[in-house]
C-alpha cells in the first residue's frame, strides 16, 4: 500500500496535529451542547424556566400574585400587592419594569429562575422610550395595545360580579321559603300541642307537703361540741341533700383515670375535699394507696375513725406546705366552692405537686346546663360556676396536657337538649401533670 493510499496506517495516533485539534474541538463542543440540554430540560422540569409570556397574560392581582409567587417563591402581603396593583393599573409601572424588579431583587436572584425574554424585551423596551419625541408615543401605544385585555378583564369581572349577585339573591329566596316553612310546621306543632295541652284546667292555687330535710344530730356531733357548730350544720345539709351511694356510684368512672403504675405507699392518690370519703372508698376497695384533704373537722374525725388517712387542713394551704409528691390528685365538688384567683393557685398548687405524667381531675357543675342553676345556689356555700372553657384556659396556662373532658350525671329526657354540652349535670376536666 503506497503512502498516498493508505499511508496513514503507518502514522501514530494523533500524528496530524490539526486533524485532532478538530476533532477534540467538534467532541467538547458536542459534550457542551449536550450538557446544556440536559441543564435545560432539567430546569423546564423544576418549574425554573418560565417564558415571559405567562407573566404579559395576567394583569392586577393576577400578575402580582403569580409572579411573587413563582419569582421570590412566596405571597405579597396585603400593602405590597395594594402597591403593586395600583401602580400597573394607574400605568407608573409597566409589567416588564415590575417583572425585573423582582427578578434582579437578592430574593429574585437566590431563586435561580430563568424568565425567557425579559432582559430582551426590557432592554428593547428602554431604548424605545429613549427615542426623542417618539418615546412617549410607544409609551401610548402600549397602553392601547393593553386597553383590550384590560377591558375584557373588567368585563369578565363584572360578569362575576353579576353571577355572584344572582347566586346570592337564589339563595336568600331559597333561605325565606325554607323559613316560611318552618315557620308553618311550628305553628302546626303549637296549635297540636295546645289542642293536646290548652283544655288542662290548672286550679288557680295550690298546696303540698314540704319533706324533713332535717336530720337529728349523729353521737359524733353531740360528743363533738369543741367544734364550730357550722360543720355540723354543714354535714346536715350533705346528708340530706346528697345521696352517699349515687355519689359512690357516679365516682366510679374516675377510677380508671388513676395513673396505678405511679401509685406508691411514698406517691399515693390525693383526694383535696374528700368530704365523706367517697372516693377514697373507692381507691381503698381497688387496693390503691390515697389520702385525703378536708376543712371539717367532724368528717375528717369520721374518715380517721374509719380507718383513713385525712388531713384536716385548708387545701390550697395543705398543698403550699407539701413537699411530697402526688402520682394523681382529685378534686370533686369542690372549685365552685373557690374564687377565680383561688381555682388558678389550685391548679398550679396541683400540677407542681404531681409527678411528670400525674393526673389531676377536677369535676364541678356544668354550666352549660340551665337546670343546674337550683342545685347550685342550693348549697350557700358555693360561689362561682366554672365554665370547662376557663378551667381548660386555666390548667393549660400551667403546661398541664392530654386534657380531656368527662360528663357524669345525664339529665332526665324531658330537660335534654340533644346537645352533648347540655345534657348532663356535671362535667370533669382530666390532665397530665408535664
Amino acid at each position: 500500500m503506497n503512502r498516498k493510499d493508505g499511508g496513514m496506517e503507518n502514522q501514530p495516533p494523533f500524528s496530524d496535529k490539526k486533524g485532532m485539534d478538530a476533532r477534540l474541538n467538534r467532541l467538547i463542543e458536542e459534550q457542551w451542547r449536550h450538557y446544556r440540554e440536559a441543564e435545560e430540560q432539567q430546569r423546564l422540569a423544576e418549574g425554573k424556566k418560565i417564558p415571559l409570556e405567562h407573566f404579559l397574560s395576567l394583569s392586577g392581582n393576577a400578575l402580582v400574585d403569580e409572579a411573587f409567587e413563582r419569582i421570590l417563591g412566596r405571597a405579597p402581603d396585603d400593602s405590597t400587592r395594594e402597591h403593586y396593583v395600583s401602580a400597573l393599573t394607574s400605568g407608573a409601572l409597566e409589567p416588564i419594569d415590575f417583572l425585573l424588579e423582582l427578578y434582579q431583587s437578592p430574593e429574585g436572584r437566590s431563586r435561580d429562575l430563568s424568565i425567557e425574554g425579559l432582559r430582551r424585551r426590557h432592554r428593547l423596551m428602554r431604548r424605545l422610550r429613549r427615542l426623542p419625541f417618539a418615546g412617549r408615543w410607544i409609551r401610548l401605544a402600549g397602553v392601547l395595545w393593553r386597553l383590550p385585555g384590560k377591558l375584557a378583564l373588567l368585563e369578565a369581572r363584572q360578569d362575576l360580579c353579576e353571577r355572584k349577585i344572582k347566586d346570592e339573591r337564589t339563595l336568600r329566596e331559597g333561605l325565606q321559603l325554607s323559613y316560611r316553612g318552618l315557620q308553618s310546621s311550628f305553628d302546626a306543632l303549637e296549635d297540636v300541642f295546645w289542642q293536646r295541652h290548652g283544655s288542662v284546667e290548672i286550679e288557680p292555687s295550690r298546696r303540698s307537703a314540704i319533706p324533713d330535710f332535717t336530720t337529728p344530730p349523729s353521737q359524733e356531733e353531740r360528743s363533738s361540741s369543741s367544734h364550730p357548730p357550722e360543720w355540723a350544720e354543714y354535714s346536715r345539709f350533705e346528708e340530706a341533700f346528697y345521696d352517699h351511694a349515687k355519689v359512690l356510684e357516679k365516682q366510679k368512672i374516675y377510677l380508671e383515670e388513676i395513673p396505678k403504675k405511679l401509685l406508691s405507699e411514698e406517691t399515693p392518690h390525693l383526694d383535696l375535699g374528700c368530704g365523706r370519703g367517697e372516693f377514697l372508698t373507692l381507691l381503698r376497695r381497688e387496693g390503691l394507696w390515697a389520702e385525703g384533704v378536708d376543712l371539717n373537722p367532724l368528717e375528717v374525725e369520721k374518715l380517721r375513725t374509719a380507718g383513713y388517712r385525712v388531713h384536716c387542713a385548708d387545701l390550697l394551704e395543705f398543698l403550699e406546705k407539701e413537699e411530697r409528691r402526688f402520682a394523681s390528685i382529685s378534686a370533686f365538688q369542690v372549685i365552685e366552692h373557690l374564687s377565680s384567683e383561688k381555682i388558678k393557685r389550685l391548679v398550679e398548687l396541683a400540677n407542681r405537686r404531681l409527678l411528670p405524667g400525674g393526673v389531676l381531675i377536677l369535676e364541678t357543675i356544668n354550666p352549660h346546663n340551665p337546670f343546674t342553676l337550683a342545685s347550685f345556689y342550693m348549697d350557700e356555700t358555693h360561689v362561682r360556676l366554672v365554665p370547662p372553657e376557663w378551667l381548660a384556659f386555666a390548667m393549660q396556662r400551667c403546661g398541664m396536657r392530654e386534657l380531656r373532658r368527662i360528663d357524669t350525671a345525664p339529665m332526665p329526657a324531658p330537660f335534654r337538649f340533644n346537645e352533648p354540652a347540655r345534657d348532663y349535670h356535671d362535667y370533669a376536666l382530666v390532665g397530665v401533670a408535664p
